[in-house]
């Protein structure tokens, strides 16, 4: 079976693992991550050029095993756009709207300047169909092929931390997998918030937060609104990020327990089998909820996704 290698570009370092398919499930082959970060905006600073070559070593480790690269982006370097939609099978219409959210806020470009992706996000109370698109820089997406290229491996996957972290949950808690349940990312000064329900997301939203203590509140605010607009119960809430603390995920769950809602740090590893050694399974242990990203972007997404580029 074949072995995917997932690199995660998030702001404070660069994530990797490589995961075999296997016929009973996932394994995880490899771990590591770089001490750099990569800016993908300015890939010729000094902290990127650390980061790629670091980044580098670690791949002529692996290179030989890999059969497929996927790629992912934190949020922040993305932009998110929720829209209103009369149809979810017409690409063409689609990429109208998407061309219009992108010519709106960066008017001297066009979706040919980006790789978009639209999910479905459902039907509001309203009866109105809402669409969520995630619209990539083409230029940072040309960065990353370009430095796979030396290896002469293919990027067939880029995706957003947030949705990978939905295929991450969907895998590892196959027995909760239909309950309604919001995912939360922390990230810097970013809170990913979204909704899926039978593996479907439901809602969207990015937010952003000062101070760390705000963090329940936030979520709390946003779930009961999401609650109230839509009369939808919320039963569990998995989070997972760099910026996650267990004070953080403590008082999350205190508050969030008044609306019956159980709060428990994502497990990116809970399902996949391993031979890596007992080192490297505590370091799974202390990271497992850093790596929803990079594990979401070895499995074959969930959500049904229209590519536009």
């Amino acid at each position: 079976m074949g072995c995917i290698l997932s690199v995660y570009f998030n702001t404070d370092r660069v994530y990797v693992t490589l995961v075999r398919e296997r016929p009973k499930g996932l394994a995880l082959e490899y771990i590591n991550s770089t001490e750099n970060p990569v800016i993908l905006e300015n890939p010729e600073s000094d902290i990127s050029v650390k980061g790629f070559n670091e980044l580098e070593k670690i791949i002529n480790v692996v290179k030989s095993q890999v059969n497929r690269v996927a790629i992912t982006f934190p949020s922040e370097n993305v932009l998110v756009t929720q829209f209103n939609s009369e149809t979810e099978d017409d690409l063409d219409e689609l990429t109208k709207i998407v061309d219009k959210e992108i010519r709106n806020i960066y008017p001297q470009f066009t979706y040919q300047n980006f790789a978009s992706t639209i999910v479905r996000l459902g039907i509001d109370n309203n009866g109105i169909l809402k669409m969520l698109a995630i619209i990539i820089s083409k230029q940072d997406f040309e960065v990353c092929k370009k430095f796979f290229q030396k290896f002469n491996l293919a990027v067939d996957n880029v995706e957003i931390s947030q949705l990978n972290a939905h295929s991450a949950f969907i895998y590892n808690y196959p027995e909760i997998a239909d309950k309604c349940t919001a995912i939360i990312g922390i990230q810097n000064q970013f809170i990913d918030l979204s909704i899926i329900h039978k593996t479907q997301p439901l809602y969207y939203n990015l937010l952003n937060f000062h101070k760390k203590f705000d963090i329940p509140f936030i979520c709390e605010s946003e779930i009961k609104n999401f609650q109230k607009e839509t009369k939808i119960s919320i039963e569990n809430a998995f989070m997972f990020g760099i910026g996650l603390k267990n004070d953080i995920l403590e008082q999350t769950s205190e508050i969030l327990q008044e609306l019956s809602i159980k709060v428990s740090r994502m497990n990116a590893f809970r399902m996949m089998s391993t031979f890596l050694s007992d080192r490297d399974k505590e370091y799974c242990n202390r990271t497992a909820h850093i790596y929803p990203p990079c594990i979401g972007g070895s499995i074959n997404p969930y959500h049904r996704r229209y590519k536009i580029y």
